[in-house]
């Protein structure tokens, strides 16, 4: 099937509460958006029935029935050789058939990136990293990667998130042209860190395509001045929902205790409209959205999807990309 506009494959069962917030979510989006979109809906059949009762145009979208869910838990084996009517998997696979212009989904990381890298293949032998865009109070925004595509992680590793983060940046902010750097670490002192840390911070020092700017503690991540944020998967996720419960925090407290909190906090700390993390490094724009979120966050992501695919900034990143490699 063909469309004129841009079209977004949403993986209908993923995430900790399956379908329930797409629906709304959907509304959202299409409210933001204001421009022609489609999506194609890959879930149960009652979400034709959901979609309709909030009014939303059958033109908006197609239904895709497919009930199978690849569990949160379920073996990256077990993802690529059980779960290929899962829909996650046609998500995917539609994304490879150019049936669609990208994917997003909010099931498991493990599984998502496992697929993608089996159905789309690695742009240049890159080892993908899933890429947020981060609030940062001193530039608007900065990237960090990897978020949990990789929990264990070589110093190549390392220095392959450093190329494909700043050629992103350089997509997002082609004003930008030497993105500054920065390894994740348990200080900022230069001798600092494990093995692996060192051998990174050599290998990204060496390629004068990068601009290394130094180490980066956890607490300086949201007010730092380094437009890309380097991390192992396992560090950069802990790291990114530390924050994230913080900010989970301020907003459960009683209603005298959040009027101040929310006077005292600024916007650009408001997690959900950075929500959609962008797995960097396979061919085709596949976007991870947090297991837990609820309708106006994965409504930021799709939205966050919609431009990446409009303003063509996935494949400006891979035309950067293959100019640094």
């Amino acid at each position: 099937m063909q469309y004129d506009n841009i079209v977004i494959a949403l993986d209908g069962n993923g995430g900790d509460q399956g379908s329930s917030q797409l629906p709304q979510a959907i509304k959202f989006a299409i409210k933001k958006i204001n421009a022609p979109v489609h999506f194609l809906i890959y879930g149960s059949k009652i979400l034709e029935y959901e979609l309709k009762n909030l009014g939303i145009l059958k033109s908006y979208y197609t239904i895709i029935e497919c009930n199978k869910n690849i569990p949160q838990d379920a073996t990256i084996k077990e993802a690529l050789n059980s779960y290929q009517n899962s829909s996650m998997y046609l998500c995917i696979q539609a994304l490879k058939n150019k049936q669609c212009n990208a994917v997003l989904s909010s099931g498991g990381t493990g599984p998502l990136v496992a697929i993608s890298r089996h159905i789309l293949g690695c742009l240049y032998n890159q080892r993908p990293a899933l890429c947020a865009i981060m609030p940062n109070s001193t530039q608007g925004f900065a990237l960090m990667l990897d978020l949990g595509a990789n929990a264990s992680c070589k110093a190549q590793d390392l220095y392959s998130f450093a190329l494909l983060g700043s050629c992103y940046y350089k997509a997002l902010k082609p004003q930008v042209q030497r993105p500054s750097i920065a390894l994740l670490n348990v200080g900022t002192e230069n001798k600092k860190g494990n093995n692996v840390i060192k051998e990174a911070k050599n290998l990204i020092i060496n390629d004068s395509n990068l601009n290394y700017q130094g180490f980066v503690e956890a607490n300086k991540m949201l007010t730092s001045c380094f437009n890309v944020i380097v991390s192992d998967g396992f560090s950069g996720n802990i790291a990114l929902k530390s924050a994230e419960g913080v900010v989970g925090f301020l907003k459960n407290q009683n209603k005298l205790k959040r009027f101040f909190l929310y006077l005292a906090k600024p916007s650009w700390l408001d997690a959900g409209q950075y929500n959609g993390s962008v797995l960097l490094g396979v061919d085709g724009v596949v976007v991870k959205s947090h297991a837990s979120s609820q309708s106006k966050a994965i409504a930021s992501a799709i939205v966050n999807t919609y431009r990446l695919c409009k303003n063509e900034i996935y494949n400006n990143f891979k035309q950067e990309l293959k100019l640094n490699i």
